[in-house]
């Protein structure tokens, strides 16, 4: 459980920061103001890459310096115990995973000033080379590398071969964050299949922190998903960048060697190739290849007609595509996976060629004050459905919430402990002002609603429980919040590209838990739980929208249902 307690600890800590950092933009100089080469056309805080980050390091502090078998660690535990054992991963050979934490916040505080001040090109490659060096002094470098057959890499050329590396990705993730959400879509993707590769083979540490930076990056896709309100800034983008490559290295050269180290080319195929392109095309016209423009493969496909969410998800799709055949070509031989992506590479600038010299278009814009309605007008027409769905789901969700808590046929105290601390986390929320007890009932409901889910898929339930009712119940649902959004206009709640990501990834943990062998065949109710958290966090994302009188039934009723379970947990037997 303490992989998934990482994840939902940065997705949520991210969430919560997210509007704090928005509110508090300006007065940290943290403002993006639109120029030539940008896609927006107002001011819009870029202070998103700091929750991520922020985010991210909350678990990681908690559970890894656990070491050396990076178990996870009561939360009671004093800070001194936990510094001892934060030294002894030092010490006993675990700083290889600490030179790339340390990296990370390098470049991180770099960024950061980056956002602030607008640092020349000379500072922002200084930064990185920092980070880079620190990696590197951990002990982080390309051992093995594809052509090179069994023999390891000559010291002469591995240590520039990492530090090339480490700052081509740094740099072409950083060039990806041009259009909202993609280059923490794309991150996420790499990170799953890093996270995926690294629990295989055991590597709980790389797993852990991939997990952490993915939590990070989903609490924060929720407010950058088009049209953002926040931005990742260089904070977010050289962070994830660095880490991502970091943590693939250490995949392929540390935790499993056994893996072919090219497997990386296909990871982060699209970035690198978007990079290598506009650099190349930089340096034909003459000019400096660090130069911005607008001639990525995302603004292109903004020329060709595309609307935004659809180059969004079309580069979403392209690079779970790559990464699938990362994953499935990951024992191959060098030549193979050389070849797919050159092939791949081939491709998606023939079709870039036979646009642009085509004239070809994806869509041709509506003619000017042309509205064209695209909600459900047999629907729409019956004008009491639209507040009676929400309301469904609103006490649906609630209720769903109470029921579990009644289902476990015994509840530790330990899990009772827990429900407790969450549900006195309802009662702070009326110390705050309405802003912030807004945030803090919101994280509570979330908590409620992973409290629901663990007691439904890992507790044993009671004999007079039916196997089918708590799906059957998730089913009406889900197609009740369904209903509710449909109904529901664009300005209000809409669906993104991110939801793609989530769909994917739901799909992802039915198929693997379904399998009989592999890495998650002990985790049978895996994917159930991973549905049933998508349904209720959607739930919880639609009624939050709407405002605060859709809040008050499900806050009340989640709030007791945490009551519930801990009354049960920690009453004596």
């Amino acid at each position: 459980m303490t992989l998934f307690t990482t994840f939902f600890i940065a997705l949520i800590a991210s969430m919560l920061l997210v509007p704090l950092l928005i509110r508090w933009s300006g007065q940290l100089h943290l403002m993006d103001v639109p120029d030539a080469r940008k896609v927006h056309v107002g001011s819009i805080p870029r202070s998103g890459g700091v929750a991520i980050v922020v985010g991210a390091a909350l678990p990681v502090l908690l559970f890894l310096p656990t070491c050396p078998q990076y178990s996870a660690a009561p939360l009671a535990f004093s800070a001194i115990w936990r510094a001892k054992h934060f030294a002894l991963c030092v010490a006993g050979g675990d700083k290889l995973l600490l030179g790339v934490l340390a990296g990370g916040f390098v470049i991180a505080v770099f960024g950061f000033l980056d956002d602030r001040r607008g640092l020349s090109y000379r500072w922002k490659f200084f930064g990185q080379l920092l980070a880079v060096g620190c990696a590197l002094v951990g002990g982080l470098r390309i051992h093995e590398a594809p052509f090179f057959g069994i023999d390891a890499v000559p010291e002469v050329v591995s240590y520039p071969l990492t530090a090339l590396f480490l700052l081509g990705v740094t740099n072409a993730i950083n060039f990806s964050d041009g259009l909202d959400g993609l280059a923490g879509g794309i991150s996420l993707l790499t990170l799953s299949a890093i996270a995926w590769l690294g629990y295989q083979a055991d590597g709980i540490g790389v797993a852990l922190t991939a997990l952490a930076i993915m939590g990070g990056i989903c609490g924060f896709l929720r407010y950058n998903n088009y049209p953002a309100v926040v931005f990742m800034g260089d904070t977010g983008s050289q962070f994830l960048g660095f880490v991502t490559a970091a943590l693939g290295l250490l995949l392929t050269q540390q935790v499993n060697p056994t893996l072919n180290p090219a497997i990386l080319l296909l990871l982060f195929g699209l970035p690198i190739l978007d990079t290598l392109v506009v650099m190349t095309w930089r340096i034909r016209r003459g000019e400096s290849p660090f130069l911005p423009d607008r001639n990525h493969f995302h603004h292109r496909m903004l020329e060709f007609g595309f609307y935004h969410y659809e180059a969004v998800s079309i580069i979403y799709l392209t690079q779970a595509a790559l990464v699938c055949a990362g994953l499935l070509l990951k024992y191959e031989s060098d030549l193979l996976i050389v070849s797919v992506w050159i092939a791949f590479s081939i491709f998606v600038l023939l079709f870039f060629r036979w646009a642009r010299v085509s004239g070809w278009r994806m869509h041709r814009p509506n003619p000017p004050g042309v509205f064209v309605e695209r909600r459900n007008r047999v629907l729409r027409r019956l004008a009491w459905l639209p507040e009676a769905s929400a309301r469904t789901t609103e006490y649906a969700l609630g209720l769903f919430m109470v029921a579990a808590a009644f289902v476990p046929a015994s509840i530790d105290r330990t899990f009772g402990t827990t429900a407790l601390v969450c549900a006195l986390i309802f009662g702070l929320a009326l110390l705050f002002p309405d802003g912030v007890r807004h945030n803090i009932r919101r994280m509570a409901s979330y908590l409620a609603a992973v409290c629901a889910v663990y007691a439904l898929s890992v507790l044993a339930s009671a004999p007079w429980v039916p196997s089918w009712a708590a799906n059957t119940f998730l089913v009406v649902i889900a197609a009740t919040l369904v209903l509710a959004i449909r109904l529901t206009r664009r300005e209000e709640f809409r669906t993104t590209p991110l939801d793609l990501l989530i769909f994917g990834f739901v799909m992802g943990a039915l198929v693997l838990t379904q399998s009989s062998d592999g890495p998650f065949a002990r985790y049978e109710h895996l994917g159930d739980a991973v549905v049933r958290l998508a349904v209720l966090f959607y739930g919880g994302e639609f009624l939050y929208s709407k405002g605060a009188r859709y809040q008050a039934g499900l806050s009340w009723l989640a709030c007791l249902s945490l009551v519930v379970l801990a009354v049960r947990g920690l009453s004596p037997v």
